[in-house]
């Protein structure tokens, strides 16, 4: 066997040396650019992404609060309604009872002075009723001090027995 350098064989390895070289210049180097710069975007992807990511968070405790709080204000607005509500019927029931006890009252006053109206009425019919028995029985008229005394008596005795009716 011949171990004599062939001419193909170094222009072989001549070719696969410049092709190599050409390769590492004009598309390795190229390459591992465009391979970092892909690198470089995927990491700023990821990181706004987590930043979006986070953000969501954030609003999502922002609206949970909002929620929140307006549950704690819709529960006061009804609790202020609720206590709106009975204060006013408190109100409305005092006054239902003054007004009751005003209508009481100026009934019990109408009774009352009915009643003496009427007691009145019956003392000065027994009165006259008195004068005129006592004209027939007597049979004479009868001086205004007498008929004063006779009438007093009578009414006094009509008093008595009408009270303990009561």
């Amino acid at each position: 066997m011949d171990l004599g350098v062939n001419a193909t064989l170094a222009a072989q390895v001549f070719h696969f040396l410049l092709l190599l070289l050409l390769l590492r210049i004009f598309a390795y180097r190229p390459l591992l650019r465009i391979l970092d710069e892909r690198r470089r975007l995927v990491a700023e992807h990821l990181a706004a992404a987590e930043r979006d990511r986070e953000e969501a968070r954030g609003l999502l405790r922002r609206q949970q609060e909002m929620f929140a709080a307006a549950r704690r204000q819709a529960g006061a607005v009804v609790a202020q309604a609720e206590s709106e509500a009975e204060r006013r019927t408190r109100e409305m029931l005092a006054q239902a009872r003054v007004e009751t006890e005003a209508l009481k009252a100026g009934a019990a006053a109408a009774v009352n002075r009915d009643r003496d109206e009427a007691h009145t009425a019956m003392r000065k019919e027994l009165a006259g009723l008195a004068l005129a028995v006592t004209r027939k029985v007597i049979g004479q008229t009868v001086d205004r001090k007498q008929h004063l005394r006779l009438v007093t008596e009578a009414v006094r005795e009509v008093d008595r027995q009408w009270r303990t009716r009561k």
